[in-house]
């Protein structure tokens, strides 16, 4: 059940916007950051007349879009439904894009169609939130509006949805017209380019680096610092890299850690290890206990190679009933508060293809533990066996050892790694941080420009000392 339950998140992290078609073509916009940032030293976000420039420059960017995700600062901003006065507030995840998004992610539309996204405030949301909201009529045409906002959103198509694992939600994705075209320093949008097939990204980005020296002069804002330290400097990240990059601020949803997902995947073969080792060892012991009746067998003239195969059925009667077992306890922490430790979904239906290979893996290690001790019990002489004189000879002894201290070999390694993990987990815990955390609090508030209002409401609570 470990296995399958680390398995299943480092499956999560290496799928990661692998759903989309024609993804190996698909890049992000990345450069260094503009500020000083010693933890992350590059950025996603950028100005959208720049992601204009870029898509402009070159005959190897097919298409471009610009994407904002909005819940990462507003994530408190209800979605509302007004339905002949009856108000019904949701909080549906929302971002920004420009009309070519469908076309650089190549969404599956169950109503409407991409053309149909093509106007300011048009908003394209995905099927279980039409479900939620609306049930069975059709949302197409429907209006929203949002708290704080005097916009009116116009539905125009419904996209089917897509796995937690990429880059754009599941929510409401909102036309954002030509909003910022103007603004040559609005730090907030994210490009993606659909370059096509046979590309050169290398010459695509001198083709950006030409494209973004000339911006710069056109702005005429720190000119020497972009073109000497930042546009030498841009990438274009393929979409499947960029959940595990390490050196760039994530954005809505988390990203992942290359380390670590490698050291979840050692784990999960360590204990993969340990289990066909104990599977071989128990086998192995039980030889002495079940080579009469094999070799009983064998002098009424069952063959040895039916003999290994009776053997392997056993092995994979083991298997099935183990695995199976595996999944009503992994369905089990699905359910469970234990699940948040994992940012996919534990449930079995999510992880179909993941189990597939696990039950490949687990498998496999079945048959050669079912092959080693039925090419090994069957290899004695029945006569020798049967008078009483058998003991497991020389090599088996050497295997069997070989096997037992691999196995306990294996559960040190892992009871040493998680004795580190736990001391460093610690360490960060009851470190000094040079003030008291005893008392201290942080909530996420939709402030905007009403700030000053929520710190009166929190001066008239005695229980609240101080704020910021």
């Amino acid at each position: 059940m470990v296995f399958l339950v680390l398995f299943a998140q480092v499956w999560f992290d290496y799928r990661f916007n692998r759903n989309f078609e024609d993804y190996e073509n698909i890049y992000r916009f990345e450069h260094p950051t503009e500020y000083d940032a010693a933890d992350f030293p590059y950025d996603q976000l950028t100005y959208r007349p720049l992601i204009e420039a870029f898509e402009s420059c070159s005959s190897d960017v097919l298409v471009a879009c610009d994407y904002e995700d909005c819940n990462t600062n507003e994530a408190n901003i209800k979605t509302i439904v007004n339905d002949n006065g009856n108000i019904r507030k949701f909080d549906m995840p929302y971002a920004m894009a420009d009309s070519s998004l469908p076309d650089v992610f190549s969404l599956n539309f169950i109503a409407g169609s991409a053309t149909d996204f093509c106007s300011a405030n048009d908003v394209i949301i995905a099927e279980s939130w039409a479900k939620k909201m609306f049930g069975n009529d059709n949302p197409i045409g429907m209006t929203l509006t949002q708290e704080m906002s005097d916009e009116v959103y116009k539905i125009v198509a419904v996209y089917e949805d897509l796995p937690e694992n990429c880059s754009i939600i599941n929510g409401m994705i909102i036309n954002e017209g030509d909003m910022d075209l103007t603004l040559p320093n609005y730090y907030i949008h994210v490009g993606f380019f659909r370059m096509r097939d046979g590309a050169s990204v290398d010459k695509v980005l001198e083709d950006f680096k030409k494209a973004y020296s000339t911006y710069v002069r056109n702005i005429g804002f720190d000119v020497d610092r972009r073109e000497n330290n930042i546009i030498p400097n841009i990438r274009l990240t393929p979409i499947v890299q960029t959940h595990l990059l390490d050196d760039i601020r994530s954005g809505q949803k988390p990203s992942a850690n290359l380390t670590q997902t490698i050291i979840l995947l050692s784990i999960a073969f360590i204990f993969l290890l340990i289990a066909i080792f104990n599977y071989i060892n128990f086998s192995m012991a039980s030889i002495p206990f079940k080579i009469n009746d094999i070799n009983i067998e064998k002098v009424f003239g069952t063959s040895r190679k039916r003999l290994i195969f009776n053997q392997l059925k056993e092995s994979t009667l083991i298997i099935i009933i183990s695995f199976a077992l595996a999944l009503v306890m992994m369905e089990a922490v699905s359910r469970s508060q234990f699940a948040s430790f994992s940012c996919c979904s534990l449930a079995v239906k999510d992880n179909i293809i993941a189990i597939l290979l696990c039950f490949t893996a687990a498998f496999t290690a079945a048959v050669i533990g079912g092959l080693i001790t039925g090419i090994y019990s069957t290899s004695f002489a029945p006569g020798t066996v049967l008078k009483g004189a058998f003991v497991i000879s020389g090599k088996g002894v050497i295997f069997r050892r070989i096997s037992l201290i691999a196995q306990y070999v294996l559960s040190c390694i892992f009871l040493i790694c998680g004795l580190m993990i736990s001391r460093q987990t610690n360490y960060m815990l009851e470190k000094d941080n040079g003030f008291k955390t005893d008392n201290i609090t942080h909530t996420n508030i939709n402030l905007w420009f009403r700030w000053h209002e929520c710190f009166d409401k929190f001066s008239e609570n005695p229980e609240i000392l101080d704020f910021t």
